[in-house]
């Protein structure tokens, strides 16, 4: 592995992280507003949120009523499209430019997303 290769992967990883902290962080976030410091009782998860891999997460705001609406079916499947790319940062193999281009993608659909609706201040319901 080169050096090059090294900067390459460790950014492709931060902004692989930062997406999977994004959405992680959104879910308890909209959780812990409605039902408070209690809500993992009342969660009906397979597994804790922080347990949650990339695609279990996803589901989350593909099938949850209250992130359903968060990002659109185009979002949402360009999103779930990603997991042979995460796999491979996760997994230490090095992801070809046309990978590495549709991670940042990812990484400012789900930025911008967020974004806006902290400054809307919307929330679910």
């Amino acid at each position: 592995m080169h050096d090059n290769d090294i900067d390459y992967m460790t950014s492709a990883y931060r902004m692989l992280y930062e997406v999977e902290t994004l959405l992680k962080y959104n879910v308890h976030s909209a959780l812990f507003r409605k039902r408070g410091w209690k809500w993992e009782e009342h969660a009906t998860f397979k597994k804790p949120l922080d347990e949650m891999y990339f695609p279990e997460v996803l589901s989350l705001y593909e099938k949850h009523p209250l992130f359903m609406y968060y990002f659109d079916y185009k979002e949402l499947s360009f999103l779930l499209s990603l997991k042979p790319i995460r796999n491979d940062i996760a997994h230490m193999k090095v992801i070809t430019s046309e990978e590495y281009n549709l991670l940042v993608k990812s990484f400012q659909t789900v930025k911008e997303k967020f974004n806006a609706q902290k400054h809307t201040h919307k929330v679910p319901s």
